[in-house]
This record gives structure tokens, sequence and C-alpha cells, in this order.
């Protein structure tokens, strides 16, 4: 998958979006990490993603992020019927989950387990 130059929208800022968000930066992507939290209930993931050059939108869901994007990757916690995905997918943005995004770049088999 070649992510390089592309703008990213990474929905969900917990561990795992924590880590698709350097995954993609890491790879040349313009990534951009979303949450409804605030800076101050995420510092400490902020501090890691900003040292990493993703940005930041923190403290709500702006449609503007959503139907700009050229992919957006969702966090588990975040609710598929989000009126902004609607937005991207009525403009033909990929919306795929952090497991798919992980099994792009994997080689081999991928297992996983679910609650």
């Amino acid at each position: 998958m070649e992510v390089a130059g592309k703008n990213i929208l990474v929905v969900g800022i917990a561990r795992s979006g924590v880590a698709a968000a350097r995954l993609l930066a890491g790879r040349g992507a313009s990534v951009t990490a979303n949450d409804v939290k605030d800076e101050s209930q995420l510092a400490r993931e902020a501090e890691e993603l900003r040292a990493r050059g993703v940005k930041l939108a923190l403290g709500g869901h702006p449609e503007e992020l959503f139907a700009g994007a050229d992919l957006i990757v969702l966090s588990p916690g975040v609710p598929a019927d989000l009126p902004q995905l609607g937005v991207a997918r009525g403009k033909g943005v990929e919306i795929i989950s952090e497991p798919e995004l992980a099994g792009r770049f994997l080689r081999g088999r991928m297992i996983g387990i679910t609650g």
C-alpha cells in the first residue's frame, strides 16, 4: 500500500490510533489524527504524535477533515455510522479499519481475536 503524499485521517486516538498514525507518518503520509476528546485528555498522545509530524484535530469531528481526506482509518471504538463518515463516503473517500490497515502492510497471514 502506497501512502506517501496522501492526506490520511486517523479517527480515534487510543493506543491503536496512535500506532496507525505513526505507521502512516513514517511512510510519508500527511496524517491528521482526530478525536472527540480534547487536548487535556490526550496530552501524552498529542505530544507523541506532534513529535512525529502528525497534525491534530481534537475536541470534535470537523466535517471538512472527513471530506478532504484521501483515506480514513477508523479506530475500533469509533462508530461506523458517524455522520461525517457519510459525507466522506458521498465524496468517494475510502474508509478502512485499523486491522485492515495493518493487513495491507503485513506479509503472510493475519489472525484476529475479537471480544
